[in-house]
């Protein structure tokens, strides 16, 4: 059972596991199947434990790997080790900032958004890009990513949405000006 009415993301992997993040419990799986639920707590004793109870935005990776973003930085759950990972190791910057969103492009880049912009890793090489505001974004809180049919990446931004277009390393922004609804967009 859970220990909080306060839950922040879910998602399930491709074993029957429903991984729920919570606000302040930590990271919880459910097993489908047989019933079975293990709670994950952050520990500072363990250098690779969850980096905070207080658990943003969860992703399934095409590996199977569960990622977490919380409010102190990210991590993930390798299934095959059955360990949890900290990917930023060469990657000062990320560490205690705000992860609010998480997305797997069609290339295999995990792109981050936080509350200090945008962030794209290679996993193949461990190599982070950074995107703020200098680079075009119009704020750099990034609430939600999602890709289309021609692998260009929305962004929702405390400011409006940000059309990234990789063939051309550009963002183009849009906000009420545009017809847009609002400014703000949380996914």
């Amino acid at each position: 059972t859970l220990t909080t009415n306060y839950i922040y993301s879910i998602v399930e992997d491709n074993n029957k596991n429903l991984w729920i993040g919570t606000f302040g419990s930590g990271l919880v799986r459910k097993n489908l199947v047989t019933g079975a639920v293990t709670v994950y707590k952050m520990n500072t004793r363990l250098p690779n434990s969850i980096p905070q109870d207080w658990i943003n935005c969860l992703m399934v990776d095409h590996k199977g790997n569960i990622w977490i973003g919380t409010y102190l930085g990210l991590a993930y759950y390798d299934t095959k080790r059955n360990s949890f990972v900290n990917p930023l190791k060469k990657n000062v910057y990320l560490n205690g900032i705000g992860i609010f969103s998480l997305y797997e492009d069609k290339q295999g880049f995990i792109w981050v958004g936080t509350v200090k912009g945008l962030f794209r890793l290679s996993p193949s090489t461990q190599q982070w890009q950074h995107y703020t505001i200098a680079n075009g974004l119009p704020n750099n809180t990034i609430c939600g990513i999602e890709e289309d049919e021609n692998q260009n990446l929305w962004i929702s931004t405390h400011r409006g949405l940000s059309k990234y277009v990789r063939s051309k390393n550009t963002f183009y922004n849009y906000n009420t000006s545009d017809g847009i609804q609002g400014s703000e967009f949380w996914y």
